[in-house]
């Protein structure tokens, strides 16, 4: 005998559920979105506690709660098992913190880093945010900051080129960029 999973993907779990969410079959979407979550779909988990939250009781907010730790859980899981996106959502989560979780802006800058560091080119762009405009702990700092951003345009980060482009033009014309503020300048 066959189980009704066997023919289903996660993401097939997933779509249900929404599509009980759409007819207002409240229950029924949290279930289906469950098998998704047990069948490794963590973002269901995060969606079944972004459906708890919309009723303002003190059940909701902790089961809501629950599921948001068991979301936190499972990208953590995946995150330690190899999965690059799960990785990169728990460097967001740590960074910016939810519900129930505190930030740990240096977990979160030291998991870019392995990421940057193994060659993921979003990582290293977004270490270059983060040392450009010293965020998330990183300290602010231009050479650091160029330095992840060649190794992202180099990885074919789009986004990257431009900037690196933007910044070469910027540098011939004369002018750096970011320009320190009256409070940055040297000697004074």
């Amino acid at each position: 005998m066959t189980s009704a999973t066997d023919d289903n993907t996660p993401s097939d779990f997933m779509a249900k559920g929404e599509e009980c969410l759409e007819k207002g079959l409240r229950a029924e979407a949290i279930a289906y979105l469950t098998v998704a979550g047990l069948s490794g779909e963590w973002d269901a988990w995060l969606r079944i506690s972004q459906i708890l939250e919309t009723e303002t009781s003190r059940t909701n907010a902790a089961l809501s709660l629950h599921f948001r730790k068991k979301y936190q859980d499972a990208i953590e899981f995946a995150a330690t098992a190899g999965d690059n996106n799960a990785a990169h959502r728990l460097a967001g989560l740590l960074e910016f913190g939810q519900p129930g979780l505190t930030p740990d802006q240096p977990r979160a800058l030291s998991i870019l880093e392995g990421l940057a560091e193994s060659g993921d080119p979003s990582a290293q762009f977004e270490l270059f945010e983060k040392h450009l405009y010293g965020l998330c702990g990183a300290p602010k700092d231009k050479t650091i900051a160029l330095k992840w951003l060649r190794f992202s345009a180099n990885n074919g980060h789009q986004e990257a080129k431009k900037w690196l482009q933007g910044m070469q033009t910027w540098e011939e014309q004369g002018f750096e960029y970011p320009r320190p503020s009256q409070e940055e300048q040297p000697g004074e």
